[in-house]
């Protein structure tokens, strides 16, 4: 936890090892991140700073994006070529979604259905259709697709 005016850390958590992809949900109550070398996803509560759940994903977790009124967080499996979904009430893993070939950056679209995938060996996009889980269409980029961060706006 920081203190925004003091610039500051307060408080840590402990999570999985190397952590990298962190997502904040809409509330600002549930931070989600990713850790890299646990394949887990540790899901923190932000005002008591206690972790709620260690969710096993596939190998090499890397970033993760919620959909579909924050009911469900996706996650890039870099080493495995999918994607793994987590159901935020149960907090357990629902589905498991085949992508291109390294996995990175994952961002939601502002109609909060739609997933798109980054796929950096295959130089491509998936788009996955949040409700159904599945690949609905492949965008072919080019070399070294590695979006990472907010990639989408409403505007």
């Amino acid at each position: 936890k920081i203190d925004s005016e003091k610039l500051s850390v307060v408080k840590t958590v402990k999570v999985g090892e190397h952590p990298f992809g962190l997502t904040l949900d809409t509330r600002g109550d549930r931070l989600y991140v990713a850790n890299v070398k646990s394949d887990d996803v540790t899901v923190v509560e932000t005002t008591t700073m206690k972790v709620l759940a260690t969710v096993k994903v596939n190998m090499l977790p890397y970033a993760t994006a919620l959909a579909m009124n924050d009911s469900r967080l996706f996650v890039t499996n870099q080493d495995d070529s999918s994607v793994s979904v987590i159901d935020t009430e149960t907090l357990k893993g629902i589905g498991l979604i085949p992508v291109g070939d390294k996995p990175e950056g994952i961002g939601t679209h502002p109609d909060d259905r739609t997933i798109y995938v980054a796929n950096w060996f295959d130089g491509n996009i998936s788009v996955i259709d949040a409700r159904n889980l599945k690949v609905i269409n492949t965008i072919k980029t080019g070399e070294g697709s590695r979006g990472f961060g907010q990639f989408f706006s409403s505007h």
